[in-house]
């Protein structure tokens, strides 16, 4: 039985459910792509915004840049390596 259940599995219900499950719990994401070709992500012109004021907001930037550079990797399993 699942903990959470994640409804999209977009950049934030990818990135919800990869923090839930580092904290042990058991989650499942439901998504209707599941080639993600239509997906909002890959759909977007690849931008980050960089340019900030508030200092959590360039914290916030940097670490979300940061992760979704390292998705590949982080969701490397035995399966799909």
């Amino acid at each position: 039985m699942d903990d959470v259940v994640i409804i999209g599995g977009g950049i934030i219900g990818a990135a919800s459910a990869y923090f839930l499950s580092k904290e042990g719990r058991k989650v499942k994401v439901i998504e209707r792509d599941p080639t993600y070709k239509k997906a909002s992500f890959p759909l977007s012109l690849g931008g980050f915004r960089r340019q900030f004021f508030q200092k959590e907001n360039i914290l916030l930037g940097k670490f979300a840049r940061e992760f979704i550079f390292q998705i590949p990797e982080l969701l490397k399993t035995e399966k799909n390596p």
